[in-house]
């Protein structure tokens, strides 16, 4: 069964499903609509919680026993498995296949995964699952949307804005919906709820004396390669989650991938930032980066990325921040190495 993100609260008071698949690639939504389901989840009983990270090498095995395993108490058990290109090798299929058939009332899912292929979603084992359970795929907002969902978020989070208060948050998070959240957080800790003005946001910006995490990349883009840094630096002595900075910088370097294959293929910049709905004040920065790497390149700081996320992990002996500076110092046009 296919639901979309505003249908999930009413579908939840009709009951759980034995397995959820949340898709898509804003992590904001993405995140509160599994707190949706973990939080019904927790009233019907599910006092158990585990969190497994599935790559190549995971061993289906275990989450098999975890499904198997019962509590001395009673308690129901659920599961969430963060699979971010939903696609489980064979062993994975057959489990998640056995599961939806076998499926009983003390064990629930939720699957997470990026924005799925149209080829997983014909496969036989997704199948499965999505007649089983339910699909709830969350779509980017789009431009144009963006006011009215600044707008929806300031008045949940008890504000009162004004449109000039609306827009300026707007054009300041450029799309990012967890920078929006955070901007409209601030406003709320700062100012308490009540009447919001262009004003009250401005100085709220403009007192902010902590690094932004949404600038790094584009600071390194631009060829800043000194305030690049310094904002890395600050964000590591302010004690950011390494997590978050991996989430930056692997959420520019997969559209940059992305937007190096479709010029290479034939499309005009222009058409390519239509399709990606970049916005004017970024592309300058992209346009740099999409000029100064190769696709090569791209694809191995990829894969630097993906060596930072096993060291944040603890499988790899490296210093995630060092493996930061690496790919930032590369995206700014130093000449960095970028084989290990």
């Amino acid at each position: 069964m296919k639901l979309r993100l505003d249908q999930v609260s009413q579908n939840l008071k009709n009951g759980l499903a034995p397995i959820y698949v949340v898709s898509g690639d804003v992590p904001l939504l993405v995140q509160e609509c599994c707190d949706q389901i973990k939080h019904s989840a927790k009233i019907a009983g599910f006092s158990e919680y585990q969190r497994f990270h599935i790559d190549n090498q995971f061993n289906w095995n275990e989450l098999y026993q975890s499904t198997q395993s019962l509590s001395l108490f009673g308690d129901k058990n659920l599961i969430e498995l963060r699979m971010p290109n939903g696609k489980p090798n064979d062993t994975g299929k057959n489990f998640l296949k056995d599961y939806v058939k076998k499926s009983d009332s003390d064990n629930l899912i939720i699957l997470v995964t990026n924005k799925l292929d149209a080829a997983v979603q014909r496969s036989a084992w997704f199948k499965a699952i999505e007649k089983a359970g339910i699909l709830i795929q969350i779509w980017p907002i789009e431009i144009e949307r963006l006011p009215q969902w600044v707008h929806q978020r300031m008045r949940q989070a008890g504000l009162e804005p004004n449109k000039a208060a609306i827009q300026l948050i707007t054009e300041k998070v450029e799309g990012n919906l967890l920078a929006a959240s955070q901007e409209i957080e601030k406003l709320r800790l700062l100012n308490g709820e009540g009447p919001i003005d262009e004003k009250v946001v401005l100085a709220a910006i403009t007192d902010s004396a902590r690094y932004d995490i949404f600038q790094l990349v584009e600071t390194a883009q631009l060829g800043n390669t000194a305030k690049a840094i310094k904002i890395l630096h600050g964000l590591k002595d302010e004690g950011y989650e390494t997590t978050l900075v991996l989430w930056a910088i692997t959420r520019e370097l997969r559209s940059l991938a992305g937007m190096a294959a479709k010029l290479a293929a034939g499309s005009t910049i222009h058409q390519v930032f239509q399709e990606y709905r970049i916005w004017d004040k970024r592309k300058p920065a992209i346009q740099a980066s999409l000029k100064r790497l190769s696709t090569k390149d791209i694809g191995q700081l990829i894969q630097k990325a993906r060596k930072a996320d096993l060291a944040i992990k603890g499988l790899e002996k490296n210093d995630p921040w060092l493996i930061f500076s690496d790919i930032i110092l590369c995206l700014s046009g130093c000449s960095v190495s970028l084989h290990f």
